[in-house]
């Protein structure tokens, strides 16, 4: 392991991934991980529905009450397109059983929301600093094709902080992307999956910044991503050197990566966002 003395250089954004380019690398990382294949198929199946909603979403705005989301999708936006949203949920139910177990049992639940119960998971979910509670996997997951919808076109707010400018949703994983000769850190959102450029030497979930107590291993078989640790706050997080691998897809890859989770975990970190396989 070891120190990230690495500065801070320029800025910009990039957009969220498209929908085929995380199907397209989920299929490649499950037959080049086959540790990872069942979690990534899982994935790949519910990528598969999110595209397809996402598609009807776009051809249809008019039945999704979009709207310019602004520089801030809230509580009462989402609520919005709920209601065209939920003839939807029987199908994330479905994929959520066949699923991780806790997943499977939680969808047994929630097969009994109304449009009331989903609308508290909604405001729960924008509320809660405690995003690994299991029922927030189907808002989160329902809604994340209208989100990434709503928020095309509009520009990055000049921040730099900890929480997401466009949801103000936590990061699930980081990327570098190069720079000229540099490379430029990016955060990802666990929610929106926009990304906003964060401090190199900073930890994105207590902004410390002080580099002895910031550190970063890179693990034999996985030269392009990263786990980035604070021992101030105890929380690590992933991060996906897109100069080392131009091909990888952050929020695919991560997942992918799990020993790595496993490591950590019993170094006594913690994940500062779990993924939407709660891992």
């Amino acid at each position: 392991m070891t120190q990230d003395s690495e500065a801070i250089v320029g800025a910009g954004f990039k957009p969220a991934p498209t929908w085929d380019s995380r199907i397209e690398r989920c299929k490649m990382l499950s037959q080049r991980y086959p540790s990872a294949r069942e979690i990534l198929d899982f994935y790949l199946k519910l990528l598969t529905f999110q595209k397809g909603l996402y598609e009807e979403i776009k051809s249809n705005k008019e039945a999704f009450t979009i709207e310019e989301a602004g520089a801030r999708c809230d509580v009462p936006l989402l609520k919005k397109g709920l209601k065209a949203l939920l003839p939807h949920s029987p199908s994330l139910l479905s994929i959520a059983r066949e699923g991780p177990p806790l997943l499977a049992t939680m969808a047994k639940e929630v097969s009994s929301w109304g449009q009331t119960a989903w609308e508290a998971a909604i405001e729960d979910y924008q509320q809660s600093a405690h995003m690994a509670q299991p029922l927030f996997f189907f808002p989160r997951a329902l809604l994340q094709p209208y989100l990434q919808f709503a928020l095309e076109g509009v520009e990055t707010p000049s921040t730099m902080g900890t929480h997401c400018p466009f949801c103000g949703h936590r990061p699930q994983a980081g990327c570098l992307r190069p720079v000229d000769n540099a490379s430029q850190r990016f955060l990802i959102c666990s929610f929106c999956h926009e990304e906003w450029p964060y401090q190199r030497l900073s930890c994105p979930n207590c902004a410390e910044s002080d580099k002895t107590k910031l550190s970063y291993l890179v693990a034999e078989g996985w030269p392009a991503v990263r786990l980035d640790t604070c021992e101030t706050c105890g929380q690590y997080i992933k991060t996906i050197d897109l100069g080392r691998d131009p091909e990888a897809v952050p929020v695919v890859d991560e997942l992918a990566t799990i020993p790595l989770d496993i490591w950590a975990r019993k170094k006594g970190y913690e994940k500062l966002e779990l993924n939407l396989a709660g891992i």
